[in-house]
């Protein structure tokens, strides 16, 4: 008797759990990779802006099953600033890792060019908000929003999460 039971309950936890998988109820699987960047590689991405090993910026390239890109960002001084931009499949998540400069974020885009699938590039942006940016600052840039990196004395140097919002990406 004690066996017939044990066997039961066994067969109704079995179908409890497996009921509970299709419902949604337990834990989802996930693929079996993790990405570690050493403090060390990330310190030398602040310095240099390159990952010296990968000869790129990128400390997690795309993933697709997390929805991220990680960036390392570094800007030198004025007057040399990159393009105004918009990205029309990704926003991004700024972590200010050493140095500043002023970020200029919304308003439009002054005689935009496209550059590339969904990005659009101009020489600066009509209107916006400014944004005295420092170490320790965090600033997030929504999907097509302009954005530029107008004013930098020294140098900036940032973390840049790229999200890649599922509403926002191209249908197969």
């Amino acid at each position: 008797m004690t066996r017939m039971l044990t066997l039961v309950v066994g067969l109704m936890v079995t179908v409890a759990a497996a009921a509970a998988v299709k419902a949604g109820a337990m834990p989802p699987q996930y693929p079996e990779r993790i990405v570690h960047v050493p403090a060390a590689e990330h310190e030398e991405t602040i310095r240099t802006g390159t990952v010296a090993a990968r000869h790129t910026n990128e400390l997690i390239s795309r993933d697709l099953d997390l929805g991220i890109r990680v960036s390392m960002g570094r800007k030198v001084a004025s007057p040399t600033m990159p393009e105004a931009e918009v990205h029309s499949t990704f926003g991004h998540i700024f972590i200010i890792e050493e140095g500043g400069g002023t970020l200029v974020l919304g308003g439009e885009l002054v005689e935009p060019k496209p550059r590339g699938t969904g990005d659009w590039v101009a020489a600066s942006i009509k209107g916006g908000r400014r944004f005295q940016m420092k170490t320790g600052d965090m600033i997030t840039v929504q999907v097509g929003m302009p954005h530029q990196w107008v004013e930098v004395p020294k140098s900036v140097s940032y973390l840049a999460i790229h999200t890649f919002p599922d509403k926002y990406q191209p249908k197969p």
